[in-house]
């Protein structure tokens, strides 16, 4: 073989090798970004699943309230959290819109 031959062919195999690389490195690309995807809807189910639990821990505490049990303060405390934090639940659910049920 000639060496202009021997060069053609090393070249092509440099071509193949880097162009073999690209494709294993688009490969680890898209992987990682259905990866990216899934974890992204995971974390909005769990952000949907911890709102709805606040929830309906802001409707306990209007319930209590509603019993005219412990003022606010000792509510908290009974129930181990911060004052601000039961305000923050029991606003939750005061500030929810209202759907008005008519009569027929």
């Amino acid at each position: 073989m000639s060496r202009q031959q021997d060069q053609q062919r090393a070249r092509r195999n440099q071509h193949e090798g880097l162009s073999g690389r690209t494709r294993a490195q688009r490969e680890r690309h898209r992987r990682a970004e259905l990866l990216i995807a899934e974890v992204l809807n995971v974390l909005a189910q769990r952000d949907a699943v911890v709102d709805e639990l606040e929830r309906r821990a802001g409707r306990c505490l209007l319930e209590i309230q509603a019993l005219g049990w412990p003022p606010s303060r000792q509510a908290a405390e009974s129930c181990g959290i911060r004052l601000r934090d039961f305000s923050r639940l029991r606003n939750l659910v005061t500030d929810e819109p209202r759907i008005k049920v008519s009569d027929r």
